[in-house]
């Protein structure tokens, strides 16, 4: 017992430290920070984003550019609690991001009925610089994973399954339970949270394993009908105007595939997920922008890929799956963080511009730590010694990496996240290129200027 109390101690100093030195790694606010403080402020003052649009589902921030309403107006709440600095803004990435790692938890709890996998699973999560680096800068991707994370735990969660009601359609019976509901609208919100997420949670809703096609089709059902806002949203061409753009597809002259056939486009697709898998990106030095990853470590830890490459071999070694006890559960469990892990990949192997792209994947990452665990918390059932050098191995993988993300990052990363142009901010002193909305920060939290005074 005494291995799996220090399990608990190392998930809650690694999510402590998660908290700290908000304004000295990453450095800087980056424009886009900016951009979602200032409608941030201006929802809080006056109720409505800084072009004066109440209640909107996507508020602009650039051209074709948009931030979503549950970041801003949860965001406006938590800096209600908490303040405007910029420590106050970016801790609330941390907060969702910790609400995305207690969901992993639950899941693979539900999954495996083992509280064991779901601490090994707690402490992965924790470490995994993919989910430490992107809950440390205040913007609304990170809440797409823990929207995603929680309607996958609704879905195949077993307890409290007594229908709301049923119907029936050609002859075949529909049952509707709270949790097929709760699954159904998360997913559509996760979709609403992150624009590239809207492609993971439609391959979600039409592939998860172990599931009847009678319940995806509630799910899908309610997933549509919470999407309908968002339908209305693209007949403006202006709102798809950048996706469109980004992708593959596009005849846009700087993509590399404008004039591959279908069969190309297929290769190039296939090769750009290639791309999210290598050891590089994974292990080495991550995306090459610095605002998403630190360079001298991956997107994944040490020891969630020894969990991945562990979970391969037993699954594909007849004898290891009879040695460890290996049950429909697990079949269900690889299978789901295989689908959640290529879902997650592909919206950012779909476009053409900075892959393998961290950022646009963010929703693969969940899926990986599922995915270590399950192998991970076979070997350690089978031994269960193994536990501390589990625990010992994750916890000198986060030594090395936070030492290096709070030495050496913030000097390489200063340009990517406008330290120059913060500081002359903090004084009251703008470039020309800095507009209105990126101002309106400073000028508010600052110096007092009031939101319907920041365009004079």
């Amino acid at each position: 017992m005494i291995p799996w109390i220090l399990i608990c101690v190392v998930i809650l100093a690694i999510n402590v430290i998660r908290f700290l030195g908000l304004e000295i790694s990453p450095p800087g606010f980056y424009i886009d920070e900016a951009f979602g403080a200032t409608h941030i402020l201006c929802i809080k003052e006056t109720g409505h984003d800084f072009f004066g649009e109440s209640f909107a589902l996507f508020s602009k921030v650039y051209s074709y550019g948009f931030q979503t309403a549950p970041y801003l107006y949860s965001e406006a709440l938590w800096t209600s609690i908490f303040g405007t600095s910029i420590t106050a803004l970016r801790s609330f990435a941390g907060f969702v991001t910790l609400i995305t790692i207690f969901g992993i938890m639950k899941l693979v709890q539900e999954l495996t009925k083992e509280w064991k996998y779901a601490l090994i699973a707690g402490v992965l999560a924790s470490i995994m610089p993919w989910s430490f680096q992107f809950s440390r800068i205040s913007w609304d991707p990170p809440m797409g994973p823990m929207f995603l994370v929680w309607s996958i735990y609704f879905i195949y969660k077993t307890s409290s399954r007594a229908p709301l009601f049923t119907f029936r359609i050609l002859g075949h019976e529909f049952v509707v339970e709270l949790n097929s509901l709760m699954g159904g609208a998360l997913l559509a919100i996760a979709g609403y949270t992150y624009s590239p997420m809207r492609v993971q949670v439609a391959l979600m809703v039409l592939f998860l394993p172990g599931i009847s096609w009678k319940k995806k089709g509630v799910i899908a059902t309610v997933f549509g009908l919470v999407c309908i806002p968002a339908a209305f949203k693209y007949l403006d061409p202006n709102f798809t105007v950048r996706s469109k753009m980004l992708a593959i597809t596009s005849d846009y002259p700087g993509n590399p595939y404008r004039n591959e056939n279908f069969f190309g486009l297929v290769l190039a697709y296939g090769s750009q997920v290639l791309k999210h898998l290598t050891p590089e990106f994974l292990l080495q030095s991550g995306d090459h922008n610095l605002r998403h990853s630190i360079q001298t470590f991956g997107q994944m830890d040490w020891v969630t890929a020894f969990g991945v490459l562990a979970t391969g071999v037993i699954a594909f070694t007849k004898n290891l799956r009879k040695k460890l006890n290996w049950d429909e559960r697990h079949v269900v469990m690889i299978k789901l963080s295989i689908l959640g892990t290529i879902a997650g990949i592909t919206p950012a192997a779909l476009t053409w511009e900075g892959v393998p792209h961290a950022i646009r994947s963010l929703g693969a990452w969940p899926f990986m730590v599922i995915l270590a665990t399950l192998g991970l918390g076979l070997i350690i059932q089978k031994v269960p010694k193994l536990i501390w050098a589990f625990t010992a191995a994750s916890v000198v993988f986060f030594t090395l990496y936070v030492q290096d993300y709070f030495e050496n990052y913030p000097k390489i990363a200063e340009a990517w996240f406008d330290v120059s142009i913060v500081e002359r901010a903090e004084r009251g002193e703008f470039p020309k290129d800095y507009g209105p909305l990126a101002r309106g920060y400073f000028l508010m939290s600052r110096q007092g200027v009031k939101c319907d005074d920041i365009p004079r």
